[in-house]
């Protein structure tokens, strides 16, 4: 077979257009699907151990975000308590205002 064969076998029918390769795309008029309801998070359950070593942790880091000057450790560890409170309870509004 020769270039000239090949070149015709290889080209389309005259008339005919041949088809390009276009990504398929949903359409617009598709009807959205319903959203789906979002589950409450479970409350996180740890041991007493962790959860004072949680408390402690952040009443240091509120310490040294002050230059460990001035402040009441007991005011730390009460704040520090009620943050890590929030953060472990089932309740999304608890943990927005702390």
């Amino acid at each position: 077979m020769s270039e000239i064969d090949v070149a015709k076998t290889n080209a389309p029918a005259r008339g005919k257009k041949q088809k390009s390769a276009k990504p398929a795309t949903k359409s617009k008029t598709a009807a959205a699907k319903p959203s789906r309801s979002r589950k409450k998070p479970a409350a996180i359950n740890i041991s007493d151990e962790q959860r004072l070593s949680m408390i402690a942790e952040t009443a240091y880091f509120k310490a040294e975000k002050r230059g460990f000057m001035g402040g009441d450790p007991t005011e730390d560890w009460l704040a520090a308590e009620s943050e890590v409170e929030a953060l472990l309870s089932d309740n999304p509004a608890q943990q927005a205002s702390a």
